[in-house]
This record gives C-alpha cells, structure tokens and sequence, in this order.
C-alpha cells in the first residue's frame, strides 16, 4: 500500500480492478429502472465490496506481521528500541 494523498491509497491490482467494477456497478443500477435487475446488480456490488474490505484486511495484517518478523530479529537493545517506535 502507498499513500499519495490523505485519503487515497494505491493497494494491489486486484483490489483496484474489483473497486473500478463496483464503481461501474453502482452507476449502472443507480440508473436501472427494473427492481429485479437492480436488486441482483446490488447484491454483485456488495459482494465486491465484502471481497475489497477482506483482502485490504488481510494486507494490512500481513504488513503488520512483517514489521513484527523484522523486530523479533533485532538483537540490539537501542534498535529494537526504534524499530519498536515504527509500529
């Protein structure tokens, strides 16, 4: 994940592909004027956004248990000391 804004973020490619087509999904049924079809293009939209929480979810421990391999490896006292700061 990189930061390029305050509120923008730049995750991995699947993540950016399910979020252009949640975009797509929810400008198609803010348009649709049959509830059936509506109801089924929500229900797809929803189940892309579940999908992009869990995998960012699932980054962020990761980057997190990375960060904590790289402080169980520091043998010196004043190191540790900052890499602890990080986290």
């Amino acid at each position: 994940m990189k930061k390029i804004g305050p509120n923008q973020r730049i995750y991995n490619q699947d993540i950016q592909e399910m979020s252009k087509k949640q975009k797509q999904l929810r400008l198609n049924f803010s348009c649709c004027k049959d509830v059936n079809e509506y109801k089924t293009m929500k229900k797809e939209r929803n189940k892309f956004l579940h999908d992009i929480k869990h995998r960012r979810k699932q980054n962020k421990g990761q980057e997190f248990n990375d960060k904590v391999s790289l402080v169980d490896q520091i043998e010196d006292d004043s190191k540790l000391y900052k890499s602890v700061k990080v986290l």
